[in-house]
């Protein structure tokens, strides 16, 4: 892979240390931002690694948007 590929707010990135993921999310109003981020990132990880077998440089999580749950 070389370059950058983008997806449905995924951005991956190939470095020599291992593929740089960004993740672009919208969470629902009243949950805890830090813990579903922190889950999202480790299982992402795992799900990529056992997948691909690609070491994992980092993953970053940007919020977009919070969901307010007004349909």
């Amino acid at each position: 892979m070389t370059g950058n590929r983008i997806y449905n707010g995924i951005e991956l990135r190939e470095q020599d240390t291992g593929l740089d993921i960004q993740l672009s999310v919208i969470v629902r109003y009243g949950i805890r931002m830090q813990e579903v981020c922190r889950d999202l990132q480790e299982n992402v990880r795992a799900a990529v690694e056992n997948f691909t077998g690609l070491p994992i440089s980092t993953i970053h999580i940007q919020i977009e948007g919070i969901d307010l749950g007004t349909k």
